[in-house]
């Protein structure tokens, strides 16, 4: 036995072909924003074109707010927006027709004045919006050129546009992390759905939902998406649009609230529910709605590529501490508290807008995250010797399917989870490929390989992990 080990040991030191990540570990920094750019304002003042004043101001303060703050993580993690989805563009127009909503062209300029010319950059995708330029703006989206590159064209879905269906057409986005692998790749939509209470306006929302949901089940079965955008449920969780959003069919498509898991908040009558306020986004001074929401599907949470980064998903300038009608300026609100200038920032957002921008972080995570920490380090090596060893056990410890596990080890991409991906993974973290710590000696790697128990039953295991792959 002790020589039928140390066979194995030594094959987990041999190279074969892994699959080429050239952005593992890249983190994104992807935010939704109903910008009020369309009430009719003057420029320079809430509603007008440019939004209201302090904007710049919180656009770059999104960029230092340090996410992900925990006992065991209590530095966080800051950095640049990547991704900026955005709600209530000017409605601009030019000999009578809809043209790019000079709101982009106005904060990709903010924003590279700050970061340097030519880093952002907008989509050039109309949104034909049904309205006008008081209260029913477009929707666009401003991304990040050094990080984020788009995949494909951007598709309208405008299958109800106007009258009793979709008061604004959803967009939908392919974007890759910059240098990913075609695994990296995710679909991001931005939508804006009909504001205000009444069964008919609701009526409206889900079938917007609906639109989406028929949209998203023609994408690949694992595909990584994200939901974002204002969806004005006034009517909370209960509400047939975020009901079909959450729905099971169709497939793929379901979204995930990981902010709200139970799916169960309420609009309008949760005053006395603290559990709700961290989710309010509406308004900056009076906070008593949770309209703008970032939902993920179960590859962004689970699968290689694009992963939301947990206890990272928060309205900018709200953290639960402000109660219900509340305003992000009172003395209560604890929020931001790594920014210098959180004081100014924080009345910025009274004056800029009237939502709250919606912030997260997903990192990009490559096959081989057996351990399940969003890293693939040396850690994962005896993780998947153990998930090999026994995988009903390692399926049921971390709720995962077969096929789901197999996406996660397959790390040589040939569509099988097996003792080659141990070989594999261990070439992929010599070559310094990994996102955590560096990888160990070969000599240590042996040590690992010998000393893990779950290794002394990989050999009589094997013939079962092969029938599943």
């Amino acid at each position: 036995m002790k020589s039928h080990l140390l066979t194995h040991a030594l094959l987990a030191l041999s190279f074969c072909s892994a699959t080429a990540v050239t952005a593992h570990g890249q983190t994104l920094r992807i935010v939704t924003y109903n910008i009020d750019a369309d009430t009719g304002g003057a420029v320079g003042d809430m509603g007008g074109p440019d939004a209201g004043p302090g904007l710049t101001a919180v656009l770059q303060a999104i960029g230092q707010e340090h996410l992900g703050v925990t006992p065991s993580n209590p530095v966080g993690h800051a950095q640049p927006i990547d991704v900026l989805a955005l709600e209530e563009l000017n409605y601009t127009t030019s000999g009578g027709s809809e043209t790019i909503s000079q709101t982009l062209s106005y904060i990709t300029g903010q924003l590279n004045s700050i970061y340097g010319a030519g880093t952002y950059n907008y989509d050039t995708t109309i949104d034909p919006s049904d309205g006008n330029s008081t209260g029913n703006g477009p929707s666009g989206l401003i991304y990040n050129t050094k990080t984020v590159a788009e995949v494909a064209p951007a598709d309208i879905i405008p299958n109800h546009l106007g009258g009793s269906g979709e008061a604004r057409a959803p967009i939908r986005y392919e974007l890759q992390p910059k240098g990913g692998a075609a695994y990296t790749d995710f679909y991001l939509y931005v939508s804006h759905a009909k504001a205000s209470s009444g069964s008919s306006n609701a009526t409206r929302r889900n079938i917007e939902a609906q639109d989406i949901r028929s949209d998203a089940s023609n994408l690949p079965t694992n595909a990584h998406i994200i939901y974002t955008g204002d969806y004005n449920l006034t009517g909370g969780s209960s509400e047939a649009a975020y009901q079909t959003m959450i729905n099971s069919t169709p497939s793929p498509g379901q979204a995930i609230d990981t902010a709200n898991p139970g799916n169960n908040f309420v609009e309008n009558s949760q005053s006395a529910n603290s559990v709700y306020w961290p989710l309010l986004s509406e308004s900056a001074t009076d906070l008593t709605a949770r309209f703008d929401l970032q939902l993920v599907t179960s590859p962004t949470v689970t699968l290689p590529g694009t992963q939301l980064v947990a206890n990272t998903l928060t309205p900018f300038g709200n953290n639960g501490s402000v109660g219900y009608g509340g305003a992000v300026t009172d003395s209560s609100n604890t929020a931001l508290p790594d920014l210098s200038n959180r004081s100014t920032i924080l009345n910025d957002l009274t004056t800029d807008t009237d939502h709250l921008p919606v912030v997260a972080d997903y990192v990009v995570v490559p096959p081989g995250d057996m351990n399940r920490d969003q890293q693939v380090n040396a850690s994962d090596v005896s993780a998947m010797i153990a998930a090999l060893a026994n995988l009903p056990a390692y399926e049921l410890a971390y709720n995962l399917t077969a096929a789901q596990v197999t996406a996660i080890g397959d790390v040589n991409g040939d569509g099988k989870f097996n003792s080659a991906d141990v070989q594999a993974l261990e070439k992929f973290l010599a070559a310094n490929h990994g996102t955590g710590i560096p990888a160990p000696e070969p000599a240590s790697i042996v040590l690992l390989v010998l000393t893990t128990p779950a290794f002394a039953w990989f050999p009589r295991r094997r013939r079962r992990a092969s029938q599943r792959s």
